[in-house]
């Protein structure tokens, strides 16, 4: 079995694995106001909540969850798998481990889900790498998550 689709040049991983620790750390540090710039014009975030279809819905998206000052969340990213999908195109699966409180209180750090981000990335004419699109998976949820 070839294995050659999964050869990915270290220098390109490292700008996925970058954009993915990037979408994490703009939504847990209130800053996801820009959280569409990191999607392609037709990009899509779906899976969890409604579908947001467009960079303008991301980015609609990413300023009402800037907002939410009193959430503390820390979305901890693992398993990153990256596999070649084309020249310019790359297919990514993540695990993320969601940790979050809302209140001004401490709170626990106990997680509150876990899920697969399946992931697609393209090389754009500018030559930055973006999402095309992050579709959220869960595998866990807890009652916290849920309301």
């Amino acid at each position: 079995m070839s294995t050659s689709h999964l050869v990915i040049d270290p220098a390109i991983r490292c700008e996925i694995e970058a954009l993915i620790v990037e979408h994490s750390w703009m939504l847990d540090n209130h800053k996801s106001d820009g959280l569409g710039e990191l999607y392609v014009e037709d990009g899509r975030l779906t899976g969890i909540g409604p579908d947001r279809i467009g960079r303008a819905a991301i980015e609609a998206y990413g300023r009402d969850r800037a907002k939410m000052a009193v959430r503390k969340a820390r979305h901890v990213n693992t398993n990153i798998r990256l596999v070649k999908d084309g020249p310019k195109r790359i297919r990514s699966l993540c695990t993320i481990t969601l940790f979050r409180h809302d209140g001004d209180t401490m709170g626990t750090a106990d997680p509150v889900a876990l899920a697969d981000a399946e992931d697609v990335f393209v090389h754009c004419d500018d030559g930055r790498w973006r999402f095309e699109e992050r579709r959220l998976v869960l595998t866990f949820e807890s009652a916290a998550h849920r309301s």
